[in-house]
């Protein structure tokens, strides 16, 4: 490895340099180390910088903590963190002794726990929901914690469950694995408007909306035929006439308030005024359907509702 003693060589900006000249291009550089409490099967990798590799059991929160503190077997961990207590992180205290500190899930900037055997959502105060969401209890598990974390797949990315028939505690009257699936929480909340709810399946959702405009298609024509068939009765009643005494036909009843001879036939005339209203609206809701179909359903539109790249079961 390569070490550079002078950096005035090194093409940096004075404007851009906004620390003394020794942090410069890998100059050492002291900066506030706490001690880690270790248990004393525990070896530590650590380097000048505040991050290190432990390789222990499983004590999440201390020497205290987890199984390692109830004496289980198979709860081997390995933990890497980068920036101990971050915000806290001191190399000494105020009286000039060793700034002891222990795991801190919540201030340690950025942690992978790898373990054999752990309640790892306990450990990142992570939440479930109460009605389906399983918890991970006693298992083996890997946690990531950062401020961001990034997974990065040049040809995908895959989140899979259920490969294997038993959990690390192995068969043979140990519990097998428990079906499971991928939960994404936001905010760590599973409750009111962020309560914990399944994924819909794309395909399955364009065949029901699918299926559902059809209905509405279907509605639409039979409310079709159902005004053409009132019409036919309405013009019938219209152009019918009651026999009085000798083949006498009776006369419409006069209205002069209204201005009409027969009420009757004027209400027709307005029955037929909202028929006709009612066809242009039937047209524009297929109109509208048709629209809705091809631009929420059709796999061309760029507001298909179905995700090109990502899937779910």
């Amino acid at each position: 490895m390569k070490h550079i003693k002078n950096i005035d060589k090194i093409n940096i900006k004075p404007s851009e340099r906004n620390v003394g000249r020794s942090v410069y291009i890998g100059n050492a550089c002291p900066v506030p180390k706490p001690t880690k409490i270790a248990a004393d099967d525990s070896i530590g990798l650590e380097g000048k910088s505040n991050a290190g590799i432990e390789f222990t059991r499983d004590f999440p929160k201390g020497l205290t903590s987890g199984y390692g503190a109830r004496a289980h077997h198979k709860c081997s961990t390995i933990d890497i963190v980068a920036g101990r207590v971050s915000k806290f992180s001191k190399t000494t205290d105020k009286n000039g002794k060793p700034y002891y500190c222990d795991n801190n899930f919540e201030h340690d900037a950025a942690r992978i726990y790898i373990s054999e055997k752990t309640d790892i959502d306990k450990n990142f105060d992570i939440r479930s929901a109460p009605d389906w969401s399983l918890e991970s209890i006693g298992r083996s598990a890997i946690g990531l914690k950062a401020d961001n974390i990034r997974i990065l797949g040049n040809e995908g990315v895959r989140i899979v469950t259920g490969v294997y028939k038993d959990c690390s505690l192995g068969s043979g009257g140990a519990p097998t694995a428990t079906p499971a699936g991928i939960e994404l929480i936001a905010m760590n909340s599973t409750e009111g408007v962020l309560d914990l709810q399944p994924f819909v399946k794309g395909h399955d959702t364009v065949s029901l909306f699918g299926e559902i405009l059809d209905l509405i298609r279907n509605l639409s024509g039979l409310f079709e035929q159902f005004i053409a068939v009132q019409t036919s009765i309405n013009n019938h009643f219209s152009e019918h006439n009651h026999i009085i005494g000798l083949g006498n036909k009776s006369q419409p009843s006069p209205t002069p308030a209204l201005g009409l001879n027969d009420p009757f036939v004027k209400g027709l005339e307005i029955q037929n005024f909202r028929k006709d209203r009612i066809l242009v609206q039937l047209e524009t809701m297929e109109e509208l359907t048709s629209m809705l179909e091809n631009e929420f359903l059709g796999v061309e539109s760029k507001n298909f509702i179905c995700s090109l790249y990502n899937g779910v079961n």
